[in-house]
């Protein structure tokens, strides 16, 4: 199941060589720890955390991750689910303490459901959206598809 996620990444990370930036392929299964619940599996933050800090100390360009897999105690390919590479994305910021994460998708802001299927779908005001609970919120009220534990990734960290 991931093998098409790899090969994309690899495929990014080498136009970019080509086009002369720095950049180095990452397979996130390499940093990112869980149990063997394959398909929702549940990441061990401590280990985890240590790893991307130790990854990102020793290698200073630009980083191409894989997004949604991972790896169990065991070696084992994992996933982490619907949206799990918004979850990637979260885990990453979180451990590596960043100032903000930004997730884009194909519609302008944050919808109240998707406008292609939602006719009388909305943008939701920007001053709800400053925490990772308000994200919690919007997703319990929306079909907008944000990975359960997005926040999570983020929650003990310095994310605002």
């Amino acid at each position: 199941m991931s093998f098409g996620e790899r090969l994309s990444a690899f495929i990014i990370c080498e136009a970019f060589k080509d086009r002369g930036l720095s950049t180095e392929y990452l397979d996130a299964r390499k940093v990112i720890r869980t149990d063997n619940q394959f398909g929702y599996a549940k990441v061990d933050f401590e280990v985890t955390h240590k790893l991307i800090r130790d990854h990102f100390k020793n290698h200073g360009d630009v980083q191409i991750i894989t997004g949604f897999i991972a790896t169990s105690e065991s070696g084992e390919t994992t996933t982490l689910g619907r949206s799990g590479s918004d979850y990637t994305a979260a885990i990453f910021a979180g451990a590596l303490q960043a100032s903000a994460l930004e997730i884009w998708t194909d519609v302008d802001g944050m919808m109240t459901a998707d406008p292609r299927l939602v006719k009388k779908a909305f943008t939701r005001p920007s001053d709800e959206l400053r925490r990772s609970d308000g994200a919690f919120a919007l997703r319990r009220e929306s079909n907008f598809p944000i990975h359960h534990a997005t926040g999570h990734g983020t929650s003990h960290s310095y994310l605002d």
